[in-house]
């Protein structure tokens, strides 16, 4: 089909076409379309285009310099310009002038759009009109590809330009999930989850593609999902939602490229904070082991952009267990490696850093106070490590303690000490409760527990736990025997030996046989509420004087 200038003005529903000059030749066939992308695009061109013009290109050009590429582009009988008019065009005014004295001196059509329009509804339409599908779709693969790779490659895109361009192609909002299906929010303004429902499907787009679709009906509107995994192995889902327009077969050419060139930024993105962590590593390290004067602290604080008026914590995770030889197998480094890169994705806003048997996070906090999707957010990230864990068939605990919230980044050696106190409470923490899926310990809830939690010698915790209680271990090692756990079920089931026995999965009668037992050894009276808390306190105190002995 021939394709003129007129066609396009008359029948392409693009808003906003304005004609400058050139109405005596608006029968001028359209061959084909450029976008000028480099200063020197008459080296790309066949002749009888249509050309798209925003003055970027030529912005570093002398007048001479641009009229010499407008001349060759002239050469070429072009079928004409359309240039789009933007916010801070004024300084391109005079090249614009100068198309204008050309175009009108040649007869050719000049066309001008507003910024609400895109240059892309023109592409697709003469895309659309000069080519057969397999051809058109060739061209308009190509004319994505040049883009999106411009991008990354010639101005270091970031994930969130390279988002805003696709959205901005195809006219609709674009959203990012991890995989645990919380938001990856590039502006930091969202806290959202995608919600599958049960009517999602397997989905064709309709071109050859390397991705895998699925396609849902949220709302009143579809919503098409695509996984993508990038270099650190991270799991993120691309959301398309069809709000403002259908999409058609060229929309998702450009998803596709649009793809490959995140994937590309989320690894150069990637490898730019390695070095920016690597960096910080001893930046951290040095300032929460107080290994920094004054003064140094200060410059340090400076380079993280840490503040003295604002409030921060310390929060440490996944302590691992070093095997007989007394070393770190390499299957646990790099599990190690894997668990640091997912909280990162979690958490991309928040200084992150390891060591061999710990990962440390400072993180901002609003306020002195943790509220609640702060909280939610912990155990979000808890689930989801947990489940990834799981899903690479590993046995090993991750574990989360939390020290208090501090104001300024001179308190951060006090939180970060306290974190450390709370993870190993955890142990402690799951056999007083009896949940041993308990993972995370906020040093700020141990209460009155803190004073002990931070003595570092085990036999002075010895005179603060009640003799009977001594008495009780002691009988337990040297005949094998399980009175402390019944005893410490028993508390925890308020004196119930019905609950007990359900709890330790035996018969009332030996619940009953055992307490009395242990009457016989300690002589506890269990009516007496003052001597009970003591029993129930002892009990904590020992299992942290055990912890710090092994």
């Amino acid at each position: 089909m021939v394709l003129t200038v007129k066609d396009l003005i008359t029948t392409s529903n693009i808003h906003d076409l304005k004609v400058i000059c050139g109405k005596e030749e608006m029968n001028r066939e359209i061959k084909g379309i450029k976008i000028i992308e480099v200063e020197n695009i008459e080296k790309y061109l066949r002749g009888g285009e249509l050309i798209l013009a925003s003055f970027l290109v030529y912005q570093d050009c002398t007048s001479s310099q641009f009229e010499e590429h407008l001349k060759k582009i002239l050469q070429l009988n072009v079928a004409g310009f359309v240039v789009k008019t933007r916010d801070g065009f004024e300084k391109y005014k005079f090249k614009y002038d100068i198309l204008k004295k050309y175009c009108r001196e040649g007869n050719i059509p000049l066309l001008e759009i507003s910024s609400k329009e895109s240059f892309w509804n023109i592409i697709r339409y003469v895309l659309k009109e000069v080519y057969d599908d397999d051809r058109g779709q060739l061209k308009y693969h190509k004319l994505m590809n040049d883009n999106f790779k411009a991008l990354v490659f010639d101005n270091n895109a970031s994930p969130k330009e390279i988002i805003e361009l696709l959205s901005m192609i195809i006219e609709n909002p674009i959203e990012l999930y991890y995989d645990d299906f919380n938001c990856l929010d590039l502006e930091n303004k969202k806290d959202t989850k995608l919600i599958r429902n049960q009517q999602i499907v397997e989905f064709d787009p309709g071109i050859i593609s390397k991705y895998h679709y699925k396609k849902q009906v949220y709302q009143d509107f579809n919503q098409y999902i695509i996984l993508i995994t990038t270099i650190y192995q991270a799991n993120i889902n691309i959301v398309i939602n069809e709000k403002k327009r259908k999409l058609v077969d060229l929309d998702f050419i450009a998803i596709e490229n649009a793809i490959d060139t995140l994937r590309y930024s989320f690894t150069f993105e990637f490898a730019r904070n390695e070095i920016k962590k690597k960096y910080h590593k001893d930046i951290i390290y040095n300032m929460i082991n107080s290994q920094l004067n004054y003064n140094q602290t200060t410059e340090a604080a400076r380079m993280l952009g840490l503040k003295e008026d604002e409030y921060y914590r310390i929060v440490s995770f996944h302590s691992i267990q070093e095997n007989k030889e007394g070393i770190y197998t390499e299957e646990q480094l790099d599990e190690i490696e894997l668990i640091t890169r997912e909280i990162s994705s979690f958490y991309p806003n928040e200084h992150i850093y390891k060591n061999v048997t710990q990962i440390i996070m400072l993180q901002k906090m609003d306020s002195d106070k943790e509220d609640q999707k702060s909280l939610e957010r912990i155990q979000n990230l808890l689930k989801l490590v947990r489940n990834n864990i799981l899903h690479r068939n590993k046995e090993i605990d991750f574990d989360i303690g939390i020290g208090q919230i501090v104001k300024g980044y001179r308190n951060l050696q006090l939180s970060y000490k306290q974190s450390i106190i709370a993870m190993n409470f955890m142990s402690s923490a799951r056999r007083i409760t009896g949940d041993q899926n308990k993972s995370i310990v906020h040093y700020s809830k141990l209460g009155f527990l803190q004073i002990f939690a931070e003595i570092e010698n085990p036999d002075k915790l010895l005179k603060y736990i009640p003799g009977s209680v001594l008495k009780l271990y002691e009988y337990d090692h040297k005949q094998n025997s399980e009175l402390v756990l019944t005893l410490e079920s028993y508390l925890r089931n308020n004196l119930s030996i019905k609950k007990t026995s359900e709890d330790l999965c035996i018969h009332y009668r030996s619940v009953s046989y055992r307490l009395d037992k242990i009457v016989d050894i300690t002589n506890i009276n269990f009516h007496d509420s003052v001597e009970i808390l003591a029993i129930k306190n002892g009990l904590i105190i020992y299992e942290m004087s055990k912890k710090l002995r092994n």
